[in-house]
């Protein structure tokens, strides 16, 4: 940015009165790093200032004052954006990785409540299904001693005391042997859920 407006701190920094050079630059609003017809800052002035005490003073009113040469003002001073850069990268990856750590957490522990209500779901079929194995079990050997119909109660009726009246008949026999394997599955379901849970 070239300045024509500013040419007391010029003037005053070319020659060398500092004292007033520092006045002015306690003024907030000043354009410390303006640049002149000669395509010079305030920095570049007092460069050429001879050395001397009030060189060495000016300079470091200027440096506090963030003071740049020409050649400066313009350039975006690479390492500090550099580390910018590197600084912000570093803040994002670590935020990733907060935010990994987090949700594997998260995950980890649904995974373990999925596990868990898939051992309860399958205990629960265990439970149930031993129960109706069970249950079929009792009633088929109730049944073996248990015969449906009528028995004979004397002698004279045409069979056994105590037989029954359809122990000939083939559906009679089917019902028996259907019963026995009911009764013998039943009790290896029941002995292979005792087998597989224990």
């Amino acid at each position: 940015m070239l300045c024509f407006d500013l040419p007391s701190l010029f003037y005053l920094t070319g020659h060398y009165c500092f004292q007033m050079v520092q006045l002015l630059l306690s003024y907030e609003s000043l354009e410390i790093n303006a640049i002149n017809i000669q395509n010079e800052t305030t920095m570049d002035l007092a460069d050429k200032v001879p050395y001397g005490e009030s060189k060495t003073e000016i300079i470091e009113w200027l440096i506090e004052a963030g003071a740049k040469n020409a050649r400066n003002v313009e350039k975006i001073d690479e390492a500090s954006e550099l580390r910018r850069t590197v600084s912000d990268i570093k803040h994002n990856v670590q935020a990733q990785l907060s935010e990994n750590a987090k949700t594997n957490k998260r995950v980890t522990g649904i995974c373990k409540e999925l596990q868990k209500l898939h051992r309860e779901a399958i205990q629960n079929t265990i439970n149930s299904v031993t129960m109706v194995a069970t249950l079929i079990a009792s009633i088929a050997f109730i049944a073996i001693f248990n015969f449906p119909g009528q028995y004979f109660q004397d002698v004279n009726s045409g069979g056994d005391i105590g037989e029954a009246q359809i122990a000939k008949l083939t559906g009679f026999r089917v019902f028996c042997l259907l019963n026995a394997t009911v009764l013998f599955s039943s009790l290896a379901v029941v002995v292979m859920q005792i087998t597989l849970v224990a």
